[in-house]
């Protein structure tokens, strides 16, 4: 099975703004998600503020299935931090936190890639983002 993506963004207009992104995964047969769908149409410019994951309750991921949030350039925003998800746990993972530097995102789109999720797998990414 081809694996898909829905992605809703949604913009605040009061300030600060924050956007939420989410995506509503299936992974392909390989267990990834890969796909053109998975891009945003909005091009970003802000702070990541915090990245939640959802397994689906009936068909989870794999455990410690990874999560990376690519820029134009082919950069993780999230620098790793949505490596090893838990596929029985709702999870949060703050953008950034004391002691270091936040997670920048500048003149780009953003795209969810999924690996290790074990075919047909699904799941759902949310980003908030400070812009």
């Amino acid at each position: 099975m081809a694996g898909t993506v829905t992605v809703l963004e949604e913009h605040s207009d009061v300030s600060p703004r924050i956007t939420k992104i989410t995506w509503i995964w299936v992974a392909d047969g390989a267990g990834v998600v890969t796909t053109p769908d998975s891009l945003t149409t909005t091009i970003f410019n802000g702070t990541v503020m915090n990245l939640c994951t959802r397994p689906h309750p009936g068909n989870p991921p794999l455990n410690l299935y990874d999560i990376t949030i690519l820029d134009d350039n082919g950069y993780d925003v999230m620098v790793g931090a949505g490596l090893n998800r838990s596929n029985a746990v709702d999870e949060q993972t703050a953008g950034f936190t004391a002691g270091t530097m936040p997670r920048a995102i500048k003149n780009t789109h953003l795209e969810l890639v999924i690996a290790a999720a074990g075919a047909d797998n699904e799941g759902v990414t949310i980003l908030y983002i400070s812009e």
